[in-house]
């Protein structure tokens, strides 16, 4: 994956630190895909955004904290079009099934093939997993708080965060995409999973909210 276009030097607005900070990710995407972590280059992946070293090193970090954030960011990837579809509103039937169907959207391609490098190197880097998992919560809390909104009775936020959690591993595949299964890619798989939530959390025939 080339870079799109190179980082200018320059005092920047918001837009144009995002745009940096999305051509940097990009590029250590393809970097940390390529080479692993070990064989990722720092200084490849400067010149690739048009930057130096230094500047990754003053924003971001060293090679572990670019890699941390890269990580975070694939995670992102994969649940960060929740809070969109619980604001559009609809039955909980109908919202539940359109998140199950971004679930599986976005548990394909290099976001999970970060994830699975992530779990690879978890041994040199212990801390890692607790970070992922706190930024998981992170992103989820949208899906928790209408899960807790929605589910019958009255209900802890850990309660509603745990059933998100496992509503999240249904959808995208679990270890069988971690795997690299690609029976989790289909339509089907996504409207089973949203079908067995639904009942199992007792919201089957719950009305809008």
């Amino acid at each position: 994956m080339e870079a799109r276009s190179k980082l200018r030097s320059g005092r920047i607005d918001t837009e144009e630190a995002q745009r940096r900070r999305a051509l940097l990710l990009e590029t250590s995407y393809a970097e940390f895909l390529q080479h692993g972590f070990t064989g990722a280059n720092l200084d490849r992946i400067a010149s690739r955004c048009g930057i130096s070293k230094m500047t990754i090193y003053r924003q971001i970090g060293d090679k572990e904290a670019l890699f941390n954030l890269a990580l975070s960011d694939s995670v992102v990837q994969i649940t960060s079009s929740y809070q969109k579809i619980i604001e559009e509103g609809g039955s909980p039937q109908e919202t539940i099934r359109k998140i199950a169907q971004i679930g599986r959207e976005t548990s394909s391609g290099e976001a999970m093939e970060m994830l699975r490098l992530g779990i690879a190197e978890a041994r040199r880097f212990p801390g890692l997993p607790t970070r992922m998992l706190e930024r998981v919560e992170e992103v989820m809390q949208p899906l928790a708080l209408y899960l807790q909104n929605i589910l019958p009775g009255s209900i802890s936020y850990e309660h509603a965060m745990r059933h998100a959690k496992l509503f999240m591993t249904m959808t995208t595949g679990g270890f069988l995409k971690l795997l690299g299964s690609p029976e989790a890619d289909t339509f089907e798989w996504a409207d089973d999973a949203a079908s067995l939530f639904l009942a199992g959390a007792g919201i089957a025939s719950a009305p809008a909210s």
